[in-house]
């Protein structure tokens, strides 16, 4: 009896001035010259060095954003062409998202390998919307990537990437600290977000990159396959990036992509994305310009002149960029773009059978970073409709585009049903009042970062370990136990990093310091905007 209840009991043993912690049985064997608490100790070190050695190279980032947005003029139930800063936050302060990612990129070696995981948490992973097709709402959380990443000794090396990754297109991104402006632009609209497959990539020459792939569909579902097991999405596209020969010119970068998106269901239209992008510095310090074309067309489908008929739509946006650099805390983006396409193509209500969708925006947005880790933008946007159609913007009551049953004398049962201003006669979809939209925002995002460049542990710019994480696993537990969810793997990776807590040589190590310096941390948010290839990031 006596035995059984010392199974679980420790007696703590001092070596080298170190702690060790033993069992009674362990004591007693040791005693009786069975085993000697050297090799028990020796043993117990090599198995946590070997995942400390696993965890040497792994990162724990991630960042909070925060907004206030207040929009000139009443109502603001018509905002078309926004992503993450539509109706519902406009006049009001908000919470944006909470982003925590998990890593361990690919090393020099011939055959590396590691992961990558993004959570996403708070309203944006709602409209994210990335929930599986075993799960229901996605209740504030959504996976924004999650892949193992690999690599093959072909050439220069041939990396993969299997599971859930970023749409390989694009000059803006989720991350709103890694673009130039807070809003995303019409083109981000148009495009795909994620996709669950295998890609790869492939540097070819020092200037010259290229990436393909093969995913399931565009849906944001994740594992959410077409309703034929041979229907998939094909993703291809090229980087040209300019040689330091060129001199100013050195590191321009010419992008070109093409996505043939796979049906979700039966008898869907077939969408095609076609996207080109470029990036061009200048001889005057800290000014660099930059262009995107995104274009986004679907196929007619069902057959004309009966009910369940479907014309092609298309849709096309065009924006230019402009950055400079004033100082090293202060910086200036300019945006300006013009999009049009098909009713509808842009969440707008401007317009019904008659007119196609224009419209024109220009968005400037001042960063300054006063506090250390801290990023802070405050954001000027304008928007125009030049549609002719009528009005895309404000108004009280979600317009429904396409809608035409109603004219002349039924103009007024139409706002009935739909509210005053919602309807614009004959012909016409319910739509805004509004032929501009103005808004100004403020947003504040807060990054921070723990990693470890060697098995030592030894780095002085990690989170502190302890007392951090243990919180941050048992705040995300009662979250996603609240929510109904589980996030297994996170809180395996938290509880992962807790092993440094009881590490016997901790005590001899240097403390760890729990901020980073403002120019380390910020780094990735300075970059070219595109996709590089093979980074899976805005490099």
């Amino acid at each position: 009896m006596l035995l059984n209840n010392a199974k679980n009991k420790q007696v703590n043993t001092t070596a080298a001035g170190t702690e060790m912690k033993f069992n009674k049985r362990t004591l007693a064997l040791a005693a009786a010259g069975v085993l000697s608490l050297g090799s028990v100790a020796q043993a117990e070190e090599a198995a946590q060095h070997q995942v400390l050695t696993a965890l040497s190279s792994t990162t724990l980032s991630g960042y909070v954003s925060t907004s206030a947005i207040w929009k000139f003029g009443t109502g603001n139930a018509n905002l078309p062409g926004r992503s993450y800063d539509g109706p519902n936050k406009q006049d009001s302060f908000n919470l944006d998202v909470v982003k925590l990612s998990l890593e361990k990129p690919l090393d020099e070696g011939q055959w590396s390998a590691g992961y990558k995981t993004e959570l996403l948490f708070g309203p944006d992973a709602n409209t994210f919307n990335t929930t599986s097709t075993a799960a229901g709402d996605n209740q504030d959380f959504a996976i924004k990537q999650a892949y193992v990443a690999l690599r093959a000794p072909v050439g220069n090396g041939l990396d993969f990437k299997l599971g859930v990754w970023d749409t390989i297109i694009g000059y803006e991104v989720f991350d709103a600290g890694s673009n130039p402006n807070y809003s995303r632009s019409y083109g981000y609209f148009l495009e795909p977000t994620t996709y669950t497959g295998l890609q790869a990539s492939y540097h070819v020459t020092d200037w010259l990159s290229v990436t393909g792939g093969v995913a399931d569909t565009s849906s944001p579902t994740i594992n959410g396959h077409s309703h034929v097991e041979s229907i998939k999405s094909y993703l291809g596209s090229i980087t040209i990036t300019a040689p330091d020969s060129m001199g100013f010119l050195k590191g321009a970068a010419l992008y070109g992509g093409v996505i043939d998106n796979g049906k979700t269901v039966a008898f869907a239209s077939d969408v095609v994305n076609y996207y080109a992008g470029v990036t061009i510095p200048t001889p005057i310090e800290g000014l660099s310009f930059g262009a995107a074309y995104d274009y986004r067309g679907s196929s007619h489908r069902g057959t004309l002149g009966t009910g369940g008929y479907v014309p092609s739509t298309y849709a096309n946006a065009v924006g230019v960029y402009s950055s400079y650099q004033f100082t090293e805390k202060m910086k200036l983006n300019v945006r300006g773009e013009y999009a049009s396409g098909s009713p509808g193509s842009f969440g707008d209500v401007t317009t019904g059978a008659l007119h196609g969708v224009k419209l024109l925006g220009v968005t400037t947005t001042l960063d300054y970073n006063l506090w250390a880790n801290l990023l802070s933008r405050v954001e000027f946007r304008w928007d125009h409709d030049a549609s002719g159609g009528g009005n895309a913007f404000g108004g009280t009551v979600p317009g429904v585009a396409g809608v035409s049953g109603f004219g002349g004398g039924d103009a007024l049962a139409a706002e009935n049903l739909y509210g005053v201003g919602g309807y614009n006669g004959a012909g016409s979809s319910f739509k805004g009042t509004q032929k501009n939209a103005l808004s100004i925002a403020c947003n504040l995002i807060y990054k921070f970062e723990s990693s470890c460049a060697s098995a030592s542990l030894s780095c002085p710019s990690r989170l502190q370990s302890g007392g951090v994480f243990f919180f941050l696993q048992s705040y995300l537990k009662r979250i996603l136990m609240l929510q109904g969810k589980t996030s297994v793997m996170f809180v395996c990776a938290i509880n992962l990093f807790r092993l440094q807590r009881d590490d016997p040589y901790r005590s001899s190590r240097p403390r760890i310091h729990a901020s980073l310096p403002e120019r380390d941390l910020w780094q990735p948010f300075q970059r070219t905007p595109h996709r590089q290839i093979g980074s899976g990031h805005i490099g």
